[in-house]
């Protein structure tokens, strides 16, 4: 074990196709806690893949882009409606976007963003509430690749980008 964690903290541990090396992960399955085990990444290759073409769109502009934001960061509910209903609570809770593109000063949302293909009744309330707020939402196709010119297309169609630069 000594010696599987001075390869993965001196950096000899190389990534192969998005996943860590096997000794790692199998370091990782031998350090459970209960029922759980961490996971070897926060991304999919996918999603790795269009982060960091979303990083380089942004970085150009007054944008911040958030990962896996849950609704209840984004949304809250009014206090006299919580008393009678929790399931909205639990759905607030429950659900989370993949990417959430926000003003970098304000962090107001701007665009959240579904990589893939996600539950219909899940998307029908999501979307409601975005629409209900004015949050754009954008459904981009889950790919092992993404370019720029793509990313930033997406960015134009539901940002005023113009207005950004200063």
């Amino acid at each position: 074990e000594r010696e599987v964690m001075s390869k993965i903290f001196d950096g000899k541990l190389k990534r192969v196709g998005g996943v860590r090396h096997s000794e790692y992960s199998e370091y990782l399955e031998r350090k459970k806690h209960g029922d759980f085990v961490v996971k070897g990444g926060v991304f999919t290759d996918s999603e790795r893949a269009f982060y960091s073409k979303l990083e380089l769109v942004t970085e150009r502009f007054p944008l911040r882009p958030l990962v896996k934001v849950a609704l209840k960061d984004i949304f809250d509910i009014k206090d006299s409606f919580l008393n009678h209903n929790q399931i909205h609570l639990e759905r607030l809770k429950n659900y989370y976007i993949d990417f959430l593109v926000c003003d970098e000063e304000t962090m107001i949302p701007l665009l959240a963003i579904f990589l893939g293909k996600h539950n219909l009744d899940e998307m029908k309330f999501i979307e409601g509430l975005f629409e209900e707020f004015e949050i754009n939402i954008a459904h981009v196709e889950e790919k092992e690749e993404y370019n720029v010119i793509e990313l930033i297309q997406i960015m134009e169609l539901n940002i005023d980008m113009k207005s950004l630069i200063k």
